[in-house]
């Protein structure tokens, strides 16, 4: 079995993502076969799955970059310090918003929502104000 949190059926691309890359300590040793391949039992539509494979590729190919930058907000937690729920949001988050278009709100609040659901009490609170602050060093703004 790829997905080792507790869930129902992923029900949008970037909680499938999250489950996916949650098992991951090193993208180049670890990797696991394209999402879309493991992901035919959950109904969505080819957009979502285009969206679902960039959303995987660009976090693997970005790994590095991402994980120091998280690793910067994070005040003296490395990325290996933090449990694989925030690590797999933050990681996600962090490439919508340092590499795509996607308003900088959609992408902290959906992966706020997933931290609600399998994350810890904390994981919200630390995981909205990591990606705000990921945003502004990218110069994007959370508006």
């Amino acid at each position: 079995m790829i997905f080792q949190l507790p869930f129902n059926a992923p029900t949008s691309a970037e909680e499938a993502i999250a489950f996916h890359i949650s098992n991951w300590n090193d993208p180049v040793k670890d990797s696991l076969p394209v999402p879309a391949d493991n992901t035919n039992f959950i109904p969505m539509s080819k957009d979502d799955r285009e969206f679902m494979e960039t959303l995987y590729k660009g976090t693997l190919a970005n790994w590095s970059d991402i994980d120091k930058r998280i690793e910067d907000v994070s005040q003296g937690w490395g990325i290996s310090r933090l449990n694989t729920v925030d690590a797999a949001l933050l990681r996600l988050a962090s490439y919508e918003i340092i590499y795509t278009e996607m308003p900088i709100t959609i992408a902290i609040n959906e992966v706020v929502e997933l931290a609600k659901l399998y994350g810890s009490d904390e994981s919200p609170s630390f995981i909205n104000g990591a990606l705000r602050t990921i945003a502004q060093s990218a110069g994007r703004s959370s508006q």
